[in-house]
């Protein structure tokens, strides 16, 4: 062997010594494409309305040019390469505790981290609400209280909307009247995070006993924030499907906040 030769063997591996020495390796992959997943995996009470929500996502992913896929299997969770093929994952009426096994939480936790985007919509937050899965709850921001878990489903009552600049309220006037089940969160095993940056609080309400509760106080409903890396948005509206079917408010309110998860808008 030559002199030369030697002396480029022995240079390359100095190279490939300190870049492992120095902690430098191949760059963190990122979300990439447009893939939309809709996970509705259910472990407790199941919606009727899922089929509406994962039917109006499609038809905005028409609109957009997102792949939407809907899965209940929690397969895709089996890798990180395959999360990554995702710019969102919707949490779309989920419920109950153990949807993930331990890898595939830690799979979506390096998805988040790497710069993924979560959607959570109504029963999202009545999923691990056992606590059994901190990280998750304080990614969509709530455990949703128990006995009772919210008012009656008929119930109407006007929300007042907070950022007017965020997408998924920038359509709306100063304050929204809606017919929902609107979610508490104060007593008996409810919590909220501190961080969440809220977009829709309700009014004082009336609880399914005929009577204004402590719980029935002006609460939040929607919210979003920067996580851990990534994007969230979560919405506790949604119980019906007329209202992704018939309601323009609430499909551009879902709609704003799958954009701004994915990073499709500031």
């Amino acid at each position: 062997m030559s002199y030369e030769n030697a002396t480029m063997k022995l240079l390359s591996a100095c190279l490939v010594f300190l870049l492992f020495s120095c902690g430098v390796t191949q760059p963190d992959l990122e979300p990439e494409g447009s893939g939309v997943l809709v996970f509705t995996k259910t472990k407790g009470y199941r919606h009727g309305s899922i089929s509406d929500g994962v039917n109006m996502i499609e038809s905005l992913g028409e609109k957009h040019g997102w792949e939407v896929e809907q899965d209940e299997s929690a397969d895709p969770f089996n890798s990180l390469d395959s999360l990554l093929t995702y710019r969102v994952i919707i949490w779309c009426n989920t419920s109950g505790n153990n949807l993930l096994n331990e890898a595939q939480r830690t799979n979506f936790e390096q998805y988040i981290r790497q710069g993924g985007g979560f959607v959570g919509i109504h029963a999202a937050t009545d999923t691990y609400r056992d606590g059994s899965w901190t990280w998750y709850n304080e990614l969509v921001g709530a455990i949703v209280q128990s006995n009772p878990n919210h008012t009656k489903g008929d119930h109407v009552n006007t929300m007042d909307i907070s950022n007017k600049r965020h997408e998924s309220v920038a359509h709306m006037g100063a304050e929204w009247e809606k017919r929902e089940e609107y979610y508490y969160w104060d007593e008996n095993g409810g919590w909220l995070y501190d961080q969440n940056e809220i977009l829709l609080t309700v009014r004082e309400t009336t609880g399914p006993n005929g009577q204004v509760n402590g719980y029935d106080r002006a609460r939040e409903m929607s919210w979003y924030k920067e996580y851990d890396g990534g994007r969230s948005f979560y919405t506790a509206l949604g119980h019906h499907g007329s209202d992704y079917r018939d309601d323009q408010q609430f499909i551009s309110h879902v709609e704003g906040g799958i954009l701004w998860a994915g990073g499709w808008v500031d």
